[in-house]
């Protein structure tokens, strides 16, 4: 097995009936397997760096035939380097989504014990695509009991090149048109309990811009919380005699209100 200069010896073995024949020596030469890697599927996100280069491989056989048409092979024992993709200079971070970019060279180091590795440009341009830019509901609370809040704010984040903040709602810096539209959870109505949480989801479908593709981010929800209610007593002082039972606190709602037929039970203490 592996590469480099083998001999083969043969030689008839003897038998009762025959003797020994010739013994023969062959000297043969086995070479490394060529391999060609096919460049493919070069885009790459607004911008984002650019890659190295995707790439398919060809030309395996035997124990490795697994790997054709792969784009790992990492498990090839003994490989080392890697082929790099070197594109025009137009291909900055800062060209635009739907940009192609012509590939001016590579560099091939890529070695192994046992296979040489080819480059074949199967496609010669670097595709820009738009960016993903992710709309998320801003996380919101309201009381039980009360109306859930009309004004109902998203956030962005996944811009690139400085031209927005990772968690505000401002995207005047891209050129986008439309709005979000902003949907509460029908489980958060006037009965849902304190402690809940009720999904808010976002409709992008209206909006576009040149560079980025608008993704809902369905993480954001509304938080039911307790209604504040305030108790104060009514006197500012009460007293006892020793050994008797604590008196009655008198006490009312000075803050807040509670709904429908929900109160107080117990006394204070």
């Amino acid at each position: 097995k592996g590469v480099g200069e083998i001999t083969i010896e043969a030689y008839l073995k003897g038998t009762e009936d025959y003797l020994e024949g010739q013994h023969n020596s062959y000297t043969r030469e086995i070479e490394k397997r060529n391999i060609t890697a096919y460049a493919y599927g070069n885009q790459r996100a607004y911008g984002q760096p650019n890659s190295l280069g995707e790439f398919l491989y060809y030309g395996f056989s035997g124990e490795a035939d697994s790997l054709n048409s792969s784009d790992d092979i990492s498990a090839i024992p003994g490989l080392e380097g890697e082929i790099i993709l070197h594109y025009a200079a137009t291909a900055t971070p800062e060209a635009s989504a739907g940009s192609t970019h012509p590939i001016d060279s590579f560099t091939n180091t890529l070695s192994s014990p046992y296979f040489d590795f080819n480059v074949s440009l199967y496609e010669t341009v670097l595709t820009i695509t738009k960016a993903p830019l992710y709309v998320k509901a801003t996380d919101l609370s309201r009381d039980y009991s009360e109306a859930n809040p009309t004004s109902l704010p998203t956030e962005y984040s996944g811009f690139a090149n400085g031209e927005g903040v990772d968690g505000s709602n401002d995207i005047s810096g891209i050129g986008a048109t439309g709005s979000p539209v902003v949907s509460i959870a029908a489980s958060a109505d006037v009965n849902a309990e304190a402690g809940t949480t009720h999904a808010l989801t976002v409709d992008v479908s209206g909006m576009s811009s040149a560079n980025y593709e608008f993704v809902a981010d369905t993480s954001g929800v509304l938080t039911i919380s307790k209604r504040p209610i305030e108790i104060t007593t009514t006197s500012s002082s009460y007293s006892k005699l020793y050994g008797d039972a604590d008196p009655a606190f008198d006490y009312t709602v000075t803050a807040g209100s509670f709904v429908g037929v929900d109160g107080l039970v117990g006394d204070l203490s």
